[in-house]
């Protein structure tokens, strides 16, 4: 709350995406600690420029060691504490970050799979065929689907939308 007695919604520092790149799901920053700009690494970078602000704080004191606080910084264990602290959630929140894509998985079909052909399939022979059905698809009769096969199809796809 404010001091006017409103409350003051909580906003985030950082924000991860999740955007659709055909044929991946991809995070944006990155989250995968191969790429070479990922989230890991700017919040690596990010406390290690907090950190070398000490080399700016020049001593007043000449008889205490170092010209600068970037060793008191460096060395001070409440820091490294605070630091391996936050490293460790931003760890968490990528291992959430892949356990949450898993619920995608059974969808990924819908991206990934031909639709035109899928049409094609559907509209010809009635559904999608097989692997060795392809194999020998001059051999295959026409069969257009029928008006319980298109409703069967629709009700499909309502049916992943409603779960």
């Amino acid at each position: 709350m404010n001091e006017s007695g409103d409350v003051v919604p909580v906003l985030p520092l950082f924000e991860l995406s999740l955007k659709l790149h055909d044929p991946m799901i991809n995070f944006v920053p990155s989250i995968d600690l191969t790429d070479e700009d990922n989230f890991v690494e700017d919040m690596t970078a990010l406390i290690e420029d907090i950190f070398k602000m000490g080399e700016v704080m020049k001593r007043i004191d000449p008889e205490r060691e170092g010209p600068d606080y970037f060793k008191d910084v460096k060395s001070d264990p409440t820091l490294a504490k605070i630091t391996e602290e936050i490293l460790s959630r931003v760890m968490l929140m990528r291992e959430d970050a892949y356990e949450y894509i898993k619920e995608f998985d059974e969808y990924v079909h819908f991206w990934t799979d031909d639709r035109q052909e899928y049409l094609r399939q559907f509209l010809m022979f009635g559904g999608l065929l097989s692997q060795e059905e392809l194999k020998r698809i001059a051999e295959l009769k026409e069969t257009p689907p029928t008006v319980p096969q298109f409703k069967e199809q629709i009700d499909q796809y309502d049916d992943r939308i409603k779960k």
